[in-house]
């Protein structure tokens, strides 16, 4: 399985805090960089990967880990992001249509990782 991040990266660099085994991060962290695929239409793939500058590798690998805590804490199905839940006096809505990265949410992205991956470039369509 490729994934942009992997563990010793997480851990080290990142300084990551999922809890779970290697197994489930290596897991996590695949699934968050064929998300990053997705948002980039594969430009990554098609690229190549070690061809990128080390700014975008840096970015990439970042938005990898972040989409992983995202995948950590929300779950691997966009269907399942929350989008309000409320226990007596303490409410939680992510569905805000003010945000300008409320379509991130929407598809389960974590905004963060939109907001690096959008840095690469790679998400215009014009690229």
């Amino acid at each position: 399985m490729h994934s942009y991040s992997d563990a010793d990266y997480y851990r080290s660099i990142y300084k990551g805090g999922f809890k779970g085994t290697g197994e489930e991060l290596n897991r996590l962290l695949y699934l968050a960089s064929r998300k990053i695929d997705e948002l980039t239409f594969n430009r990554i793939v098609s690229l190549d990967f070690d061809s990128l500058t080390n700014f975008r590798k840096q970015l990439i690998r970042q938005a990898c880990c972040l989409q992983a805590d995202f995948y950590a804490e929300n779950g691997t199905d966009s269907r399942n992001t929350i989008q309000s839940y409320s226990v007596l006096d303490i409410s939680v809505s992510y569905n805000n249509s003010t945000s300008p990265n409320s379509a991130a949410r929407l598809n389960g992205v974590s905004e963060s990782a939109y907001m690096l991956i959008n840095q690469t470039g790679l998400m215009s369509r014009g690229v």
